[in-house]
């Protein structure tokens, strides 16, 4: 038998061999598991120890290309985008913070103008109606606001206040003294109940805290008094209604010249001494101060008393209740300035004119002027408004 015929398993790799074969042709180890011979022992360290520089020499020189373009695309960055590239970089990885985007630089090119943006309109409160711009003595415009009718009085040189030698005359009143207005309007009546209450709906007036009057449990919100003069206002509430519809409150000047009219007359309607078919005021005082006879003793309605109107037609100037005016009340009248006058810059009182339901003749002449607190509301003060 052959000897060579018989295989055998070689110990390191595995692959048949002759049984003869004292090394393995496939892997060169000693199938007695030793080496022997100079040959024997190069081919046994060659297959040990392979040639590892051949696989990772393509690496290396891949590994040096990359650094190559590396150097020449940081060398080509401008400083401040490599900057933010280089912090963009250190951000990653931290879970608290965003990457800002980096600004990435566009080839200079003619830029395409930006239409400006379209301004967003702010809505602005609708200017309150206005009466015409031309107009003669006693016209009436009537306010879409709140229904007031309100008369012109023209423009024109005035006397107001009284003369030292009027006995019934205070020192508020004096000096006489001439003013020269420019035309204006007037509020025929007192600004009402029902009046008042529109700006209250409109949120533009306080809500009304007293619903009574001198005599009488429900007055205001009772729809039995919607046109009786409005009271319980404080001069900031009148002036804030007038605003409201567009007006103000008068003047000193404004009030006594639609009440008086251009000639140096007592009373709204005349010279002639007061009565109840004229207005509504107390008749007598006694002499202890008490009331003795009066027209109704409460407000009335307003407009009540035509006989007793004004030369420009303005009702219950005189009687009914007080009425705020715009001027602060000063040791006297003032004389300057005769132009559309203002009265004093400051003051601690506010002027109210015309008398009321409880005033003797001597107060409700037309030049009579007293002062009150402003902040004082009480059940005999109303208002009107003028332009």
């Amino acid at each position: 038998m052959n000897p060579d015929a018989i295989e055998k398993k070689c110990p390191h790799c595995g692959k048949d061999v002759p049984a003869s074969a004292r090394y393995c042709p496939e892997c060169g180890q000693a199938l007695t598991g030793k080496v022997s011979g100079e040959k024997t022992d190069q081919l046994l360290v060659e297959k040990k120890k392979p040639n590892i520089w051949l696989p990772v020499l393509p690496l290396f020189i891949l590994a040096g290309l990359c650094l190559i373009v590396v150097f020449l695309v940081i060398r080509a960055t401008p400083p401040a985008m490599l900057a933010s590239g280089l912090g963009t970089v250190a951000a990653v990885g931290k879970p608290t913070q965003t990457p800002s985007p980096t600004p990435t630089a566009m080839p200079s090119s003619t830029p395409t103008p930006t239409p400006p943006a379209t301004p967003t309109a702010t809505p602005t409160a609708t200017p309150p109606p206005m009466p015409p711009a031309e107009a003669k003595a006693k016209d009436i415009w009537v306010s879409p606001l709140d229904g007031m009718e309100i008369v012109y009085i023209p423009a024109g040189h005035y006397v107001i206040g009284s003369l030292d030698s009027d006995p019934d005359a205070f020192i508020y009143e004096k000096p006489q003294h001439g003013v020269d207005l420019s035309g204006y309007w007037m509020d025929k009546t007192l600004v009402t109940n029902a009046m008042y209450a529109l700006c209250v709906q409109t949120g533009a007036c306080p809500a009304h805290k007293m619903n009574i009057s001198y005599t009488r449990d429900s007055y205001y919100g009772n729809a039995e008094f919607d046109t009786y003069p409005v009271i319980y206002v404080t001069w900031d509430e009148a002036q804030t209604y007038c605003t409201w519809a567009g007006r103000k409150l008068p003047t000193d000047a404004q009030w006594e010249v639609a009440a008086r009219g251009r000639d140096e007359r007592k009373y709204p309607w005349g010279n002639s001494p007061p009565s109840c078919n004229l207005l509504n005021y107390t008749i007598t005082i006694s002499t202890n101060g008490g009331l003795s006879n009066t027209c109704k003793g409460d407000t009335t309605a307003v407009g009540k008393y035509p006989q007793g109107a004004s030369p420009y037609g303005l009702m219950d100037m005189a009687g009914n209740v007080w009425e705020w005016v715009a001027d602060w009340l000063g040791p006297n009248y003032l004389v300057e300035p005769h132009e559309n006058p203002l009265g004093p810059a400051t003051g601690e009182l506010r002027v109210l004119r015309g008398g009321f339901y409880f005033g003797a003749a001597k107060y409700v002449r037309i030049a009579v002027r007293i002062g009150h607190d402003p902040n004082d509301a009480t059940d005999f003060i109303g208002f009107r408004c003028a332009r």
